[in-house]
């Protein structure tokens, strides 16, 4: 096993950031880094000509993943292919997965809200904007229109409420904070 800290992840992760140095340790028994090389290519979902890839080094018999030059890399949905590849170049598909590459929030400009919680504003904006407002439909040179009602605004703002909160509580586990939700108590023996 190798003298990495104990906190490398043992498997890819959900999320990479531009700007950070990428790293993860694979220990496969029956392919060990002695014998096998560990390749991965990761594919932009909507510019799918958008590539990454990255070959693993021997750590031990594991593989051990590192890249640090994520700078120039582009922010998006990903899905990745590994493969294992013997001295005599035979390769194999091994594993198969989906990441989400983000922008380095040092540098970037970008909305950094997630789809839901951009969702969640944009419901909220039409609520306030409607609070003082009582006309559902009204026609404007012979075309009508009709706006959504409250009570359904209502509910995708619960929806889009729950959707946010739950991934705050994802982040604030994978960060290892308590989300919240547990409660915590002790029990009194009073002997």
């Amino acid at each position: 096993m190798s003298d990495l800290p104990a906190d490398i992840p043992s498997q890819e992760p959900n999320v990479l950031i531009i700007g950070d140095k990428w790293t993860w340790e694979k220990s496969i028994s029956d392919y060990p880094a002695s014998d096998y090389t560990l390749s991965y290519i990761f594919f932009n979902e909507q510019t799918p000509a958008t590539r990454i890839s990255i070959t693993a080094s021997a750590d031990g018999s594991d593989h051990l993943i590192e890249d640090t030059n994520t700078s120039e890399y582009t922010a998006g949905e990903y899905r990745w292919q590994s493969f294992l590849t013997n001295d005599v170049d035979e390769r194999m598909a091994y594993q198969s997965g989906k990441i989400t590459i983000k922008a380095d929030p040092a540098t970037t400009t970008a909305d950094q809200r997630s789809h839901n919680k951009k969702c969640l504003d944009a419901i909220e904006a039409v609520l306030l904007g409607r609070a003082s407002q009582d006309v559902l439909s009204y026609t404007i040179n012979g075309r009508q229109l009709q706006k959504t009602p409250i009570a359904d605004l209502i509910k995708m703002r619960d929806y889009y409420t729950d959707k946010v909160a739950q991934e705050d509580s994802e982040m604030d586990a994978d960060n290892g904070r308590d989300d919240g939700n547990l409660i915590r108590g002790k029990f009194y023996d009073p002997q």
